[in-house]
């Protein structure tokens, strides 16, 4: 069995947002011991409810990276599409995502033809699930590559709206927005033990998505660190065990999250494409 590898350091890069975390005690990656002997399985011996709440967290910090990774990353002719945020709702009041979802996934099929004059799924999005107060299903999307929809003119003509044929379409400017997976996030579900999610997945989105970078590379992690510790973050707090946390931490963690422009981003990227870690077989472990 291989020693573990530890660390007291990872940064995770989501497009422009990156996040720092230093922990006061070394964190084990890719530990090889037996099931029956992993201590990181105590998770089972909490009750069902606490379970989906832990799940239902770790599913938001996934869509937060997921979204931020390709928000203002798509281009254009070499210019920078910006996210745009949609809404669906349905003219009927349909009430089960059986019955949705298919609806949503022809429409897919239509906006490719209409705005990408393709069969093929060229759209690059993410869709989260919603109830209405009264029951009724809607979705709320973020596009990445999809071209800009004038609000004026699609006011007076409905064109984009037309495409959806199921009911009525917000579109709402998010270009002032850094941090554009932490506000979509805020319309899931609060309620983790929601019955009518039950085996769903709390959001879908379609492939060839640019992925979240996670290092954990003690040197490598805590060199980037040192870079981001001269910038100001936009967010940072110190985690501690609280009631309301069903996987309290004996290992306090300094987290902090940062807004980078273009060339502090590519400064920060070139620490770990540097001659010295290119060959790292530790290098693979990046993803």
């Amino acid at each position: 069995m291989s020693k573990p590898r530890v660390s007291f350091y990872k940064i995770v890069i989501s497009g422009q947002i990156v996040e720092s975390f230093q922990y006061a005690h070394p964190v084990g990656y890719q530990l090889e011991a037996s099931r029956k002997q992993n201590p990181y399985r105590k998770r089972r011996a909490l009750n069902e409810q606490q379970i989906s709440a832990s799940s239902l967290s770790r599913t938001r910090n996934s869509l937060i990276r997921l979204i931020n990774a390709n928000s203002r990353m798509w281009q254009n002719e070499g210019v920078v599409i910006q996210p745009q945020f949609i809404t669906y709702t349905f003219e009927e009041n349909i009430l089960e995502l059986t019955n949705a979802n298919p609806l949503f996934t022809n429409y897919i099929k239509r906006l490719n033809y209409n705005y990408f004059h393709s069969k093929q799924s060229l759209a690059r999005y993410v869709v989260v699930p919603e109830f209405q107060k009264r029951g009724a299903v809607h979705y709320h999307a973020v596009f990445f590559n999809l071209p800009n929809i004038n609000q004026r003119q699609e006011f007076q003509t409905g064109d984009f709206a037309s495409v959806w044929e199921h009911g009525f379409i917000k579109v709402k400017n998010i270009n002032h927005i850094p941090n554009v997976g932490r506000y979509m996030t805020k319309y899931m579900t609060k309620d983790a033990t929601d019955r009518r999610l039950v085996g769903r997945k709390k959001y879908f989105s379609t492939r060839h998505l640019i992925k979240p970078v996670v290092i954990s590379h003690d040197y490598l992690a805590s060199e980037m660190n040192d870079f981001l510790c001269t910038l100001k973050p936009i967010h940072a707090y110190l985690t501690k065990p609280t009631e309301q946390n069903p996987l309290p931490k004996d290992n306090p963690t300094f987290c902090a999250t940062y807004h980078l422009e273009p060339e502090q981003l590519h400064t920060l990227k070139s620490f770990y494409s540097l001659p010295e870690y290119e060959s790292n077989p530790l290098l693979p472990e990046i993803i």
